[in-house]
Parts: structure tokens; C-alpha cells; sequence
């Protein structure tokens, strides 16, 4: 099932979030920026950085994902409360159920949550240096957490 604008704790609202899985519930929640930026600033100097949008997107996902572990009894009760709603006829969040229903999901286990953010656009000739940026981010955060370009994004659903 998928939502829009899903509130996460006090964090504020999630652009959209995936509720998926068997027996323990995976979320993803992602944040979506434009594509009217490079992904990567200053890529020819020891500085490159992502874009400022692309990291608003990755610090909103660092929250969401640190609300979700300090309150992980009350955020998986929370989201169950909205997984059953939703399984059981109404719509929340914009919410949208899947063809199968139910996601047959366990709700006394742990919830996983993915985070992911999408923005920018990709430059060929800087591929090497968005990859560096991409795998430091993941490797430092200690959670997954998918980080995409435009290009990137539409690549993979093609």
C-alpha cells in the first residue's frame, strides 16, 4: 500500500511512504526533490558536496528514520493502526491499496524502514565522484537508505 503526505512522529510529513512485505512490515519512505539541479556542486574541487535540495531530502529522511527507532513501540503501533485502516476500507494519507489487500504482516515485529530520496539530475562525467558521494552517505548513516538521482530513478523503473 502507498501513501502521500504521511505523517512521520513529529517529524512532519513524508512525501510519499510504501508499506510492503510478509510477516514484518517494510516501509519506505521517500522524499522527492526536483530535477531542475546537478545532483553534485563544486565537482572539480576536493569539496564536492550534493546539491542543497538533495540534502534537505537525505536530513529529512535521517529524521524520520531516528523518530522511527527512539519511539519504535509506539511508531510500529502507530503504522499498523494505519495499515489496518486502510485494509479495512478507508483511505488515509491519500492512501492507495494494493490489488492482493492485506499485507499479512506480523504486528508484533519490528518495522523495517527504508529511507529513499530522489533528486537531481545526473552528470555522465562526474559519475565517479556522485558514486563516491553516495557511498559515503550510506556508509556513515548505518541504515539503508537509497539515494538517486532523476536520472538514476528512471533508469531503474524503466
Amino acid at each position: 500500500m502507498c501513501f502521500s503526505e504521511l505523517t512521520v512522529g513529529t517529524t512532519g510529513d513524508c512525501d510519499f511512504a510504501v508499506f510492503t512485505n510478509r510477516s514484518f512490515m517494510k516501509i519506505y519512505l521517500i522524499e522527492v526533490k526536483g530535477a531542475e539541479f546537478d545532483l553534485v556542486n563544486n565537482p572539480t574541487k576536493k569539496g564536492a558536496t550534493f546539491n542543497a535540495k538533495f540534502l534537505e531530502g537525505i536530513d529529512q529522511i535521517i529524521r524520520r528514520k531516528q523518530y522511527s527507532e527512539s519511539n519504535s513501540l509506539s511508531y510500529r503501533d502507530e503504522v499498523h493502526r494505519i495499515r489496518a485502516t486502510v485494509e479495512a476500507g478507508s483511505q488515509v494519507y491519500n492512501s492507495l491499496l494494493c490489488e492482493r489487500g492485506s499485507l499479512m504482516v506480523d504486528k508484533t515485529k519490528p518495522v523495517d524502514v527504508v529511507g529513499v530520496v530522489i533528486g537531481g539530475r545526473h552528470n555522465p562525467s562526474l559519475q565517479h565522484v556522485e558514486d563516491e558521494k553516495r557511498a559515503a552517505w550510506q556508509k556513515s548513516l548505518g541504515f539503508p537508505i537509497e539515494l538517486m538521482s532523476w536520472d538514476s530513478f528512471l533508469t531503474r523503473i524503466k
